[in-house]
């Protein structure tokens, strides 16, 4: 039997808690084929960092795990949403291959 485990690289606890289950999945009997999918590997580079970034700014701004949640529609509201939709926009039409990314535009 096989099991995917997708984890986003952004946070180490992220990573760590897909480990936690690859390991126990291939220490179950009879143990389970594991593949271990980062899901920020499938998506552009761009936004691979903007998410990165992004969830840094969440906790790093004191919005930890549990109080994320509760706290969420004020993180929201703090967010420049049609600053970071041009940003987005400009390196969306930029030409393949250019390394305009989207903090350069933030």
């Amino acid at each position: 039997m096989s099991l995917l485990v997708p984890s986003v690289s952004a946070g180490a606890g992220h990573v760590r808690a897909a480990q936690a289950v690859e390991a126990a999945a291939r220490a179950a009997t009879p143990p389970l084929d594991v593949t271990h999918l980062d899901l920020l590997a499938l998506v552009p580079k761009e936004f691979s960092k903007l998410y990165g970034e992004q969830y840094i700014k969440l906790v790093e701004s004191g919005y930890g795990y549990h109080s994320m949640w509760k706290n969420i529609v004020n993180y929201v509201r703090s967010v420049d949403a049609a600053r970071l939709r041009a940003a987005i926009d400009s390196v969306a039409s930029s030409p393949i291959g250019s390394t305009k990314t989207v903090t350069d535009n933030l």
